[in-house]
C-alpha cells in the first residue's frame, strides 16, 4: 500500500482531523473515527509525515505504535513525539481498547 498516495487522495476533512488531533492531543488511532486505517499506520513513511507537515502539521516526529488485544484485535496509532512518549502511546492504546470492549 502506498500511504502517501492514499493521503494525497484522501478527503481534506479526514486529513485536517488527523492533523488537528496530532497537533493538540498528540496521538490518533485507527479506532478514533478519522478514517485512518491500520494499514496506513503499518505502512507509514517519512514522506507521509512530510505531506502532513505541508498540510499544517507542526509537531515533532510522527511515530507509529500498535498492540494486539485478545478481546478486540490490534489497534494502531500515530503519535507526535513532542507531546507523547512511547510508553504513553501504549497506555492510550489500552484506553482505546477499554472503550471498545
Amino acid at each position: 500500500m502506498n500511504v502517501l498516495e492514499v493521503l494525497e487522495n484522501w478527503d481534506s476533512q479526514g486529513i485536517k482531523s488527523v492533523i488537528s488531533i496530532l497537533n493538540s492531543q498528540g496521538i490518533v488511532s485507527d479506532e478514533d473515527g478519522t478514517g485512518l486505517s491500520s494499514t496506513m499506520v503499518e505502512n507509514w513513511s517519512d514522506e507521509c509525515e512530510q505531506y502532513l507537515r505541508g498540510q499544517g502539521y507542526i509537531g515533532g516526529e510522527i511515530r507509529t505504535c500498535g498492540k494486539f488485544f485478545k478481546e478486540h484485535g490490534a489497534i494502531y496509532a500515530l503519535y507526535n513525539t513532542s507531546i507523547i512518549e512511547f510508553e504513553d502511546s501504549y497506555k492510550y492504546l489500552e484506553s482505546v481498547n477499554m472503550r471498545e470492549v
